[in-house]
């Protein structure tokens, strides 16, 4: 055998070696390559499956959040409901028309919609809130105001009180009247609100009947206007005003009644109206000449009707008629008497009364 022979087999079995060990690596590799792509589609499929559970999940919790969100808007539209039919039931006496229309139009929505299952969260949250605004429209009743009242006589100093407010305007006086007090902002040591929100039909009548009464003179608004009403109506008995009074002139007759229209139960009420009426009586019979003042002379029957005329507890008292001559057709002259008559008769054209006659009044 030749040298040269041998290194040639082995040079061939080196490279059939070689290839048998190239043919091993690729084959190795391909195996290495699918197990690699087993394992990426192994993991693609775990990541897909917890993301639908992820998916799941999240519309599970947003089911429930969803059903506890209609859950809580069902229970909130019965509450403002109840609330809303309350309001409008007490604002009757002090809400406002339009705003009141409101609240009963939003409650009739919130109420098909509680009626109906199928209603979402969202629109049964809408009704509700549009109660609510509906209710702010409305507002509240009145609210309490501090008066400022004492009796001197009794030797109660001024201070600040609390008046309450019915839903109507009217007050709650009672601990006031008790109290005899008379009710005067300028003796507070303090500052004290004199402006009160007109809100009810009561406060509206009773600003109105202050303007015909002049009240406007002096209060510049009618919030002004309503406080001094209410000062009125919490003086009582003899530290009221008017209290001590044994009749009322035409413009105290006018207070009282204004007065009355926010506290017609009033102590002195009855009082104050005897004393109007009376007043009343006097102003119409001194208008129609039944009736004629202390010291004056009075035309007939311009000024006076003719008749008897009575005059009662007189002191120095001096009456007379004259006809259209100027002569005196009846005269008398009396010191003192419970009573005096004068005769007015077809011939007088004049009748005079001077001294301590007082009125007289036709029989």
């Amino acid at each position: 055998m030749k040298l040269g022979g041998w290194k040639s087999a082995t040079r061939r079995q080196k490279i059939i070696i070689a290839s048998v060990g190239a043919a091993l690596a690729i084959g190795g590799a391909g195996v290495a390559t699918a197990v690699s792509v087993s394992a990426h589609n192994a993991a693609a499929e775990q990541a897909a499956a917890e993301a639908i559970a992820a998916k799941n999940a999240e519309e599970e919790e947003a089911a429930r959040a969803e059903a506890a969100r209609l859950t809580a808007a069902r229970d909130d539209a019965v509450s403002k409901a109840s609330e809303g039919d309350a309001l409008l039931t007490d604002s009757e006496m002090w809400g406002d028309p339009d705003a009141r229309e409101e609240l009963r139009d939003a409650l009739g929505v919130l109420v098909a919609l509680q009626a109906d299952e199928s209603a979402s969260a969202e629109a049964l949250e809408a009704a509700a809130s549009s109660v609510t605004r509906a209710g702010v429209r409305v507002g509240r009743p009145p609210a309490p105001i501090t008066l400022v009242c004492g009796n001197l006589d009794a030797g109660v100093s001024y201070d600040n009180r609390e008046l309450v407010l019915n839903p109507d305007g009217s007050g709650q006086f009672d601990d006031l009247w008790a109290g005899q007090y008379r009710c005067d902002e300028g003796f507070s040591t303090t500052t004290v609100s004199t402006q009160v929100t007109v809100k009810t039909a009561l406060q509206r009548a009773a600003v109105a009947a202050a303007r015909a009464a002049g009240y406007d003179e002096y209060h510049s608004t009618e919030g002004a206007i309503l406080y001094a009403v209410y000062e009125g109506c919490a003086g009582s008995g003899t530290g009221g005003f008017y209290g001590r009074l044994d009749s009322l002139s035409p413009a105290q007759a006018e207070d009282t009644r204004v007065w009355l229209i926010l506290c017609p139960n009033h102590p002195d009420a009855e009082t104050w109206r005897a004393k109007s009426a009376e007043g009343d009586a006097i102003r119409e019979a001194e208008s129609n000449g039944t009736r004629v003042a202390p010291g004056g002379s009075y035309e007939v029957p311009g000024q006076m009707v003719r008749g008897t005329f009575v005059a009662e507890n007189v002191s120095d008292c001096y009456w007379e008629t004259r006809d259209s001559n100027g002569n005196i057709v009846d005269n008398n002259f009396v010191i003192a008497a419970p009573r005096v008559v004068a005769e007015i008769g077809d011939t007088a054209v004049v009748f005079t009364t001077q001294g301590g006659c007082g009125y007289w009044n036709r029989q």
